[in-house]
């Protein structure tokens, strides 16, 4: 496994039995991907022009090393997606890889509104946000022990837990997979077929809706 030492900006390869404790952000990729960190612009000057390096990388590591670890993996930088058989492996592992993660951190780059403001505010902010509608987030939303939920400046919106009434309006997911202590049920939740299958249709229920109201019935 590949991990960004948060520390340098470098990037460090582990050995499975090897591996240290490490923070992992959950994100959504920019519109132009080319404002993403790619793995290829690791450690290399223009890198730091670019949105997502002061936008999200420094932020992430910043919040990786307050909470006492070196390490963080960040999807856009440390899998070299020039490899086919990388990139396989990376799909693979990647329940894995979210599950035995110290805490994740999910980036909301398109959510400004802060962690102290009304439910129904935050509802309406967080409903909106791509986060929810990728085919990624069922298991990055279930697997790792701890979420922490940020907002477009880094302000805190809440954890998993304290979210958990919000998330489960928008993403269907029952309330106590998002609060159960237990990591293992959910992790048993990611195999329910009506789990998944409410989560992945979460989408285009939103796309069925829209086209509802633009005709009127």
């Amino acid at each position: 496994m590949r991990l960004l030492n948060a520390r340098t900006i470098e990037l460090v390869q582990f050995l499975p039995r090897q591996i240290p404790p490490y923070a992992i952000l959950s994100h959504t990729w920019s519109i132009d991907p080319e404002e993403e960190v790619l793995f290829s612009d690791v450690g290399k000057e223009e890198a730091k022009q670019k949105h997502a390096y002061q936008q999200k990388l420094l932020p992430a590591c910043r919040k990786t090393l307050e909470l006492g670890i070196d390490y963080i993996w960040i999807d856009t930088c440390c899998i070299d997606k020039t490899s086919s058989a990388e990139l396989q492996e990376a799909i693979n592992s990647m329940f894995k890889w979210y599950s035995d993660s110290f805490i994740c951190f999910v980036y909301l780059g398109d959510v400004s509104v802060e962690g102290d403001k009304p439910d129904s505010d935050r509802r309406d902010t967080l409903f909106s946000s791509r986060w929810f509608t990728r085919g990624w987030t069922l298991q990055e939303l279930i697997a790792p022990k701890e979420i922490i939920f940020y907002s477009k400046f880094w302000d805190s919106l809440g954890t998993r837990e304290s979210l958990a009434n919000l998330i489960s309006q928008i993403t269907k997911i029952d309330e106590e997979i998002l609060t159960e202590k237990g990591g293992w049920f959910r992790q048993l939740a990611i195999f329910d077929r009506s789990v998944a299958n409410r989560m992945f249709g979460l989408h285009s229920e939103k796309q069925r809706d829209q086209r509802i109201l633009r005709i009127g019935s």
